[in-house]
């Protein structure tokens, strides 16, 4: 279970995977490490982490420069060069970390930026708004230099450390507050469908007004922008294609592709290509479209979301392969599509997703899809049932929640 602490009277989760990323970094003082992610996910957060673990190491205060460019205790500092005068005039020498928050709101914060990757002995870590700096400029401008730590909001794992089960709720009912509310660290399931809705619709007006319309500037119709993430959003995990969103939300080809970048830069949205496994290439024809949380599309969709749980069942699946460090893709195989090609440390695994397959048609189903693919990848298909069935050709049946919780 993942460590939660108080601080300030709020509680947090440790978030260790991204910490063991930074700490196999750490001491590379040739890299500039980058936390990206879609904004309030925990870049901030994961930061002042960072930071305690550096002091807990040893590493004394005074070899940390911690600047958060969004607080009151920072509102003076507004130059690039004031920054760099901190690090020559504060640090030690030898091994210093220089810790920036919102790095965009300095004056000149690329040359600044530049300037401390250049500097011997600094560990330098930053986190941007994505309205301003990308990971693609930042390598531009940084070539070979960027150590990208990209963060998406809470696992399963997380959210039930900062939410165990109680005399309530148990596993279950805490996996499907899950499902509705989402991994986005500001979510409190205790207070309620009100609360949590507001907070998410408000998270993702920011997103779309502070980094995507803004991104796109004179290039952007706000109700076309919307029209486009609400077609996104209805249609997570179905396949698509830029001909196919352009005609549904009344736009040019040029117009969809742009929108679409915007999306996937600020990671609002994840793009997923299919992959034909006879052939060992990816497919042009169409994609799929994975939104960052499922409690953003939950809230921002309302009632139209539905009731079907497939889909945010399925989005939840594909963020945790991200998370687990997965190249992920639509697996083809003839006239057979799986959920999910995975592949890590040059492996790879199939998956398929379904809510419950103790009805033989849907269980056959899935296990064909599966059966039918004579290779020697390992193959997995993951429900909710509480009970494991048996798919036989060496597939394997667990339970999402279990799968989810166990590593």
């Amino acid at each position: 279970m993942a460590r939660v602490y108080d601080r300030k009277g709020s509680r947090f989760v440790v978030r260790e995977g991204y910490m063991s990323l930074l700490e196999s970094a750490r001491g590379r003082t040739d890299l500039v490490k980058v936390i990206t992610g879609v904004r309030r996910c925990g870049k901030s957060t994961l930061m002042d982490q960072f930071e305690m673990r550096l002091k807990e190491q040893g590493v004394p205060e005074s070899a940390i420069l911690h600047l958060d460019l969004e607080s009151l205790g920072c509102r003076g500092i507004t130059e690039g060069a004031q920054v760099l005068d901190m690090a020559e005039s504060r640090l030690p020498q030898g091994l210093s970390y220089v810790l920036i928050d919102e790095i965009q709101r300095l004056n000149g914060w690329e040359d600044c930026l530049n300037r401390l990757g250049d500097a011997d002995g600094l560990d330098v870590y930053v986190t941007g708004s994505n309205a301003f700096i990308l990971s693609s400029e930042l390598r531009t401008f940084l070539t070979g230099r960027v150590f990208e730590v990209c963060m998406l909001p809470l696992s399963f794992g997380e959210f039930l450390a900062l939410n165990p089960p109680d005399a309530e709720r148990d596993r279950q009912s805490r996996f499907m507050e899950y499902l509705v509310w989402g991994g986005m660290p500001a979510v409190d399931p205790s207070r309620g469908e009100r609360f949590n809705r507001q907070l998410l619709q408000g998270m993702f007006g920011d997103i779309m007004y502070k980094d995507i319309a803004t991104r796109l500037s004179d290039k952007v119709n706000l109700s076309k922008l919307r029209a486009t993430a609400s077609f996104l959003l209805h249609n997570i995990g179905n396949l698509s294609s830029v001909p196919k969103m352009a005609r549904a939300a009344g736009i040019d080809y040029k117009t969809m592709s742009a929108y679409l970048d915007a999306f996937l830069e600020s990671f609002v949205f994840y793009r997923v290509q299919r992959y034909d496994i006879l052939g060992g290439r990816m497919l042009n024809s169409a994609e799929k479209y994975y939104a960052v949380d499922t409690g953003m599309r939950n809230a921002v969709l309302e009632n139209a979301a539905g009731d079907d749980l497939s889909r945010p069942l399925e989005n939840v699946v594909f963020l945790e392969l991200l998370r687990r460090g997965y190249t992920v893709s639509v697996g083809r195989y003839r006239d057979s599509e799986v959920d999910f090609t995975a592949v890590r440390d040059g492996e790879t695994e199939l998956f398929q997703v379904a809510v419950s397959v103790m009805d033989d048609g849907t269980f056959e189903r899935e296990r064909r899809s599966l059966a039918d693919m004579r290779n020697g990848y390992r193959k997995t298909i993951l429900s909710l049932d509480a009970v494991r069935r048996d798919p036989g050709s060496g597939i394997r049946h667990l339970n999402v929640i279990d799968w989810l919780l166990s590593e």
